[in-house]
């Protein structure tokens, strides 16, 4: 993305401006998780086509931030965030990092604190999204689990989710 002129900028000159984004989906392979010997844990893995876990389990949890333009995304914000069954008024905060996103490339991004599973039987989604002042894509920076924005399928955005449900054996 050009921009000509900005306030900020040397009168006359044009700059790329940042643009961190996020596959979006329900599935979105964006979202990693890995088990407590650091295996991943295969998205989508069961016939409902959710990620079966097992229940009240902590899971590591991470990212992977795109950057598809010229400039770097200094000071990029990943929310990490628990939705129990999926419901997001009852979401929460689970970790904050503030990363940079090289240009043209891709950064994973770690929580520093794990996604806890749901309860035998029932779903908990993971959702992750980003802000960074500068990108179109992910211009808004939710304070509150039920400000984080639904996502579309396989396009660039803000938001990614992963739904879980959790069974006994897998």
């Amino acid at each position: 993305m050009m921009v000509c002129p900005s306030p900020t900028d040397i009168p006359g000159e044009c700059r790329v401006k940042p643009n961190p984004f996020i596959m979006g989906g329900y599935q979105s392979p964006d979202i990693l998780m890995f088990d407590a010997l650091g295996r991943v844990v295969p998205l989508a893995n069961s016939p409902s086509g959710t990620t079966l876990l097992h229940p009240n389990t902590e899971y590591a949890i991470a990212a992977v931030i795109h950057n598809d333009t010229a400039a770097d995304a200094v000071d990029t914000v990943i929310r990490f965030w628990a939705f129990p069954c999926g419901r997001v008024c009852e979401g929460s905060l689970i970790d904050v990092q503030t990363v940079t996103v090289p240009r043209r490339s891709s950064v994973r991004v770690d929580s520093s604190l794990p996604f806890r599973s749901a309860c035998h039987g029932l779903h908990a989604c993971v959702a992750v999204s980003i802000f960074h002042a500068e990108s179109i894509d992910a211009a808004f920076d939710p304070a509150f689990a039920s400000d984080v924005p639904w996502t579309r399928s396989g396009v660039h955005g803000s938001t990614a989710w992963r739904n879980t449900d959790s069974m006994s054996d897998y």
